[in-house]
């Protein structure tokens, strides 16, 4: 299913009368075109275990699904943005675990995150309004991974992702 399927059928039930957040994560230190022999073979480990973390971490109005190779997507109701960021500080702390618990992973992975909201009342151009909240979501991933990763980024702030030990 792809994302805007998954984000649309969010959009006609849970968050139908709300407005959302859109969540672009992506596992750090993935990115380029020389995978280590390593890195490959813990890939499909470490997407199960982010699935595994979100479904142990978030609520469940909650919706998540995988979103492109290494991506997942996340529409939440969170509207704060101290709240958003605590929702993935402990996203991240169940995911790390569960990456180091994980026999064919066995070392701490984390993610970084971008948001943009989404606020639709069911106008002509929601498809439209979707895409450019997951366009703007993506590019504030990008500036977390390039303001040092393990962050999530909103319009104007970024946020560590701190774990507790």
């Amino acid at each position: 299913i792809d994302a805007h399927s998954v984000l649309r059928h969010a959009l006609d039930g849970v968050f139908a009368a709300s407005p959302a957040q859109v969540v672009v994560v992506a596992p750090d230190g993935w990115e380029g075109d020389a995978e280590t022999e390593l890195r490959a073979a813990a890939g499909d480990a470490v997407l199960r275990a982010f699935a595994d973390a979100a479904k142990a971490t978030l609520r469940q109005t909650d919706v998540v699904g995988r979103f492109g190779g290494e991506e997942f997507i996340l529409m939440t109701s969170q509207q704060n943005a101290d709240a958003l960021a605590s929702l993935l500080q402990r996203l991240q702390h169940c995911f790390k675990q569960m990456c180091l618990q994980d026999s064919q992973i066995g070392f701490s992975v984390s993610f970084s995150a971008g948001t943009a909201a989404l606020n639709i009342q069911h106008e002509i151009n929601d498809e439209q309004a979707i895409e450019e909240a997951i366009r703007q979501a993506d590019e504030q991933l990008y500036r977390a991974k390039g303001n040092g990763r393990q962050q999530v980024c909103m319009a104007d702030i970024c946020v560590p992702l701190l774990t507790m030990a």
